[in-house]
């Protein structure tokens, strides 16, 4: 198509910084027809955080004064620690340089 919109256009359109939420807090959901849960979902969810996170200092800005750092820390705590994979961490790392 050629237009991609950037990563603040699709979270405005769907609600704002506190549409990461629900999907923080559906992480232990089991896939249908499984006990197994996706281990492919946070790493994807992270790369979308971190690009929303890193196109302006207006989007960390309005991430934070939503509490949204601290339900994420929230949400990710109570979930199954088997979603910290290496590739995980990894994108955590990455983020931080």
């Amino acid at each position: 198509y050629g237009y991609y919109p950037r990563p603040s256009e699709v979270i405005s359109a769907i609600g704002g910084p506190a549409a990461f939420i629900p999907f923080f807090a559906q992480l232990d959901m089991h896939i249908t027809g499984s006990d197994e849960f996706d281990s492919g979902f946070l790493p994807v969810l992270m790369k979308v955080l971190i690009g929303y996170l890193s196109e302006s200092e207006s989007n960390q800005q309005e991430f934070a004064n939503t509490e949204c750092f601290k339900m994420i820390a929230t949400l990710l705590s109570r979930a199954s620690p088997k979603h910290l994979t290496l590739q995980v961490t990894t994108l955590q790392l990455i983020a931080n340089i």
